[in-house]
């Protein structure tokens, strides 16, 4: 996969210069690697399902016509299975967020290994299929290395080429700007249908998700403006 092996330790992939080349480079790969043909983008969805926002999420992608994948936390979709079977009825994928969503899962083989396991034993029963895609928590993979996670567990790992920092605003319209910035053919976004950790969150990280429901139909509009269509990530990888 063009993003499965390329992650920084969080310290150093939230600084500003950093951010803005990884994320240029990764457009490339993206873009390089998949051959993509067709103009298609993948918009992602981390740390749900939320009852209060998962559902809004879905009626919103519903109403632009785009289809998303979804990395949840297992913990999350143990409290509320039915959002999960409802997300993938309304034809979006679903990947594993890991289960409990903790930094130290991705430090030791074994923590990591109980937190995919369990992940999956929840998981496919309700999906009806195997899981495909993993994400990290915070984007860091420890130790883990994507092809060892690909032999061991039939799961490819991605990342997202940039983030629409929807997680630090509680404004919409800044979201659609910080979109329409890296919004192009083979893009794949990072956005949030809940934080896993909203108990603990500090400034300027808000648990509110109002300001991603509310730019999703000018996401919709960017996407119409340049003749892209958002589609999950098994779609955007077999183009």
């Amino acid at each position: 996969m063009a993003l499965s092996g390329f992650h920084l330790p969080l310290r150093v992939a939230s600084r500003p210069l950093v951010v803005n080349f990884v994320e240029r480079l990764l457009r490339g790969s993206a873009l390089s690697h998949s051959g993509l043909t067709r103009p298609q983008v993948a918009l992602t969805f981390d740390d749900g399902p939320h009852p209060a926002w998962t559902p809004r999420v879905l009626d919103a992608l519903d109403q632009v016509g785009a289809k998303a994948t979804f990395f949840v936390v297992g913990r999350n979709a143990a409290a509320h299975p039915q959002l999960v079977v409802e997300t993938r009825r309304r034809g979006h994928e679903v990947g594993t967020h890991l289960f409990s969503h903790r930094r130290d899962t991705v430090t030791s083989d074994l923590s990591f290994e109980a937190e995919v396991v369990k992940s999956k034993a929840l998981l496919e029963p309700l999906l009806g299929e195997p899981l495909k895609w993993l994400r990290f928590p915070y984007g860091e993979r420890g130790k883990q290395r994507p092809r060892a996670v690909r032999a061991k567990f039939g799961l490819e790992t991605v990342h997202w080429t940039f983030s629409s920092h929807d997680a630090s605003t509680r404004q919409g319209a800044d979201v659609v700007s910080r979109v329409s910035a890296g919004l192009r053919r083979g893009a794949i976004v990072l956005m949030h249908d809940a934080l896993s950790d909203e108990a603990e969150l500090r400034a300027p990280y808000v648990a509110d998700r109002g300001a991603t429901v509310a730019a999703l139909p000018g996401i919709g509009a960017l996407l119409a403006e340049r003749g892209l269509s958002a589609v999950t990530l098994s779609e955007l990888f077999r183009a």
